[in-house]
């Protein structure tokens, strides 16, 4: 941040940090600090808006999400965020699915836009279509661990625990934490 004050890499990681400490004032303000310095404001805004659905502000968050697809409609990104948003909010899933099966249409790399796909399709308890999303983000980036993760919530959900926790376990040897993040979202798997 001292060689550039504006890098959005170097935002997107503090923010992370208090995410996962649970500051999301202070990742927000973060946020808005950097947002005038930046001429494309598109993966900040994402950024801000599911900050704001990641701290329970969910009506916020849409508030931010659909300003920057009204000002950029079409926009891939933008569409993503947008179902991603109301898939971590538990809000407006049918109009998330919507969004996302735009952005897919619309994109060369869908992987991370069939995992915000599939966690709407989780939140609106549609196992099958939500593991069949996670099946394809997989296929295009077999290493996501929350993909992964995701998929064995997916599978313990609808029924099978032993796929789903082999899941879990190989999402947990990438990235040790990840349960933490989707336990805050009420994403958790259904241990027997």
């Amino acid at each position: 941040r001292a060689i550039d004050p504006a890098s959005p890499d170097a935002i997107g990681r503090l923010v992370d940090i208090y995410t996962v400490q649970r500051r999301y004032d202070d990742a927000l303000t973060e946020i808005d600090r950097v947002l005038p310095l930046q001429s494309e404001q598109t993966d900040l805004l994402v950024l801000k808006a599911e900050t704001l659905a990641r701290a329970g502000r969910g009506a916020e968050a849409l508030d931010v999400i659909n300003k920057a697809n009204l000002d950029k409609p079409g926009n891939p990104v933008l569409l993503n965020g947008r179902c991603w948003v109301k898939a971590i909010a538990n809000l407006e899933l049918d109009t998330a699915l919507k969004d996302c099966t735009k952005a897919i249409e619309l994109s060369d790399t869908p992987a991370g836009i069939l995992d915000s796909r599939g966690v709407a399709y989780l939140r609106m308890k549609r196992y099958d279509d939500a593991i069949a999303d996670f099946d394809a983000a997989i296929a295009i980036n077999p290493g996501q661990s929350q993909t992964l993760y995701v998929r064995g919530v997916a599978k313990t959900l609808s029924g099978a625990n032993a796929a789903g926790l082999a899941d879990i376990k190989d999402a947990v040897v990438i990235q040790s934490n990840i349960a933490e993040g989707y336990d805050r979202m009420g994403i958790s798997p259904k241990l027997q």
